[in-house]
């Protein structure tokens, strides 16, 4: 999280009030997923060479590796900039059919109705108020939980634009335990780090749970717990108000040796090299979700 737009630093995730002044789109898309959401005047912004022009009926959707440029901005200009890490961006996407992102990234303005812009505006009023005024380990879990209700929610109101997912192997009953297994993940990957535990929540073998995820998302449920643990590790190393203790502590594992152990296996580091010298490009080193093949978009 980062309080100064000019400077986001190693945040997982970002919130900022804008005006024309202080408003740079190419230093807020550079490796985040961005939304703009202006909530008066207008801003022209080229992506990839294209114009697209947005005001407060629309928020426009920006992928991190787009080119991008701020065209012209309006004297009263204001809107919320609210971005997050591809990592954390895959932890509240995984259980939305691929074409819907890819949906996305072909048409990146929207244009709301009224009820649709109130609903995006009071979560950014939400969102922005995580960011900035919570603190701890409880505010990632909150900024995941906002995101993936937001993405869910943008998704049951455009999903008739979507062809229907047709992926072979993928049943109602795979997305529903997949789903549930997540969520248990988001609730209690502080304090168990075992995949029996989530198992036994979701009254199936570690086997059979293990057969699933491994086949509908590539990785292993202990590598998507690693993962969770990885880059939660990555965000509280990064601030400075908790000892490399606390965030072992925080984090539920059995010592600080211990954790310092799992953090090099996964990153290459020492948790006290990483705080020296934060970097969130090591998430590269985590094994990526499989990355399923995307259906091409209807017209809109």
């Amino acid at each position: 999280m980062a309080n100064d737009p000019k400077d986001l630093g190693n945040s997982l995730y970002f919130c900022h009030f804008v005006d024309k002044n202080n408003f740079s789109i190419e230093s807020f898309v550079r490796g985040y997923f961005v939304m703009l959401t202006p909530v008066s005047g207008r801003a022209t912004i080229s992506l990839n060479g294209q114009l697209f022009e947005a005001d407060s009926r629309c928020i426009l959707l920006m992928h991190p590796h787009v080119g991008s440029q701020l065209v012209s901005i309006s004297d009263d200009f204001k809107a919320y900039v609210i971005g997050s890490v591809m990592e954390l961006q895959s932890s509240v996407t995984y259980n939305i059919p691929p074409a819907f992102l890819a949906l996305i990234l072909r048409d990146p303005l929207w244009l709301l109705d009224d009820e649709t812009c109130k609903a995006v505006h009071a979560f950014c009023v939400l969102f922005d108020y995580n960011c900035n005024q919570m603190k701890g380990t409880c505010a990632t879990t909150i900024a995941a939980a906002l995101l993936s209700a937001f993405v869910q929610g943008f998704y049951e109101k455009t999903k008739h634009m979507i062809p229907s997912d047709n992926s072979p192997g993928v049943t109602l009953v795979t997305r529903s335990l997949i789903a549930r297994f997540m969520n248990e993940l988001r609730l209690h990957y502080t304090h168990s780090h075992q995949v029996a535990y989530y198992a036994d929540r979701l009254c199936v073998s570690s086997k059979y749970l293990t057969q699933v995820i491994k086949r509908s998302m590539g990785l292993t449920p202990k590598e998507l717990i690693d993962r969770k643990l990885a880059i939660e590790s990555m965000y509280l190393l990064g601030k400075n108000d908790m000892t490399i203790q606390e965030v072992s502590n925080a984090l539920g594992f059995p010592d600080q040796s211990y954790f310092g152990r799992f953090f090099k296996r996964l990153l290459g580091i020492s948790p006290l090299a990483y705080r020296k010298n934060p970097d969130l490009s090591l998430m590269s080193r985590l094994k990526s979700v499989e990355a399923s093949k995307m259906l091409a978009p209807k017209k809109l």
